[in-house]
């Protein structure tokens, strides 16, 4: 009985292992993906800050105030969209950590389980040799 305890709690220890994987592997795609928009995002407004540098035929004051306006918005953007996208690859960086690390657990655990398993068959194993009478030797 108190084998099988041990063994069923083996069993539930891989599982939540195998869940925290799966969960640590989930938060990576979706931090993955909104990394690849915010650097699309920067790409499009490098772009913009680029081709917007300076528009031939802007010469009022009003429409080179406007110019000028436009541009420094796109820049604080462009400042805030890299800043972002700092932040997510150090985030990244260490789920990808993390994810090896519960990765290594579930290995662990689930080595252990195997052991286990195996030596719980030894044991049965025996048993039933030795409930089989010695053969007398004359």
């Amino acid at each position: 009985a108190m084998a099988e305890q041990r063994k069923s709690l083996y069993e539930r220890l891989v599982l939540k292992e195998k869940i925290a994987v799966l969960k640590r592997a989930k938060a990576m795609t979706v931090l993955e993906e909104e990394l690849v928009r915010t650097q699309n995002l920067c790409r499009q407004l490098t772009e913009i800050a680029d081709s917007g540098a300076v528009l031939p035929g802007l010469t009022t004051p009003l429409a080179l105030r406007s110019a000028n306006h436009y541009g420094m918005q796109v820049h604080e953007q462009l400042t805030t969209a890299s800043n972002r996208t700092d932040f997510l690859e150090d985030e990244l960086a260490e789920r990808q950590r993390l994810l090896a690390e519960a990765m290594n657990r579930h290995r662990k655990i689930s080595e252990k389980q195997a052991e286990q398993a195996k030596q719980q068959r030894q044991e049965k194993a025996d048993k039933a040799l030795e409930a089989i009478p010695a053969k007398r030797s004359v």
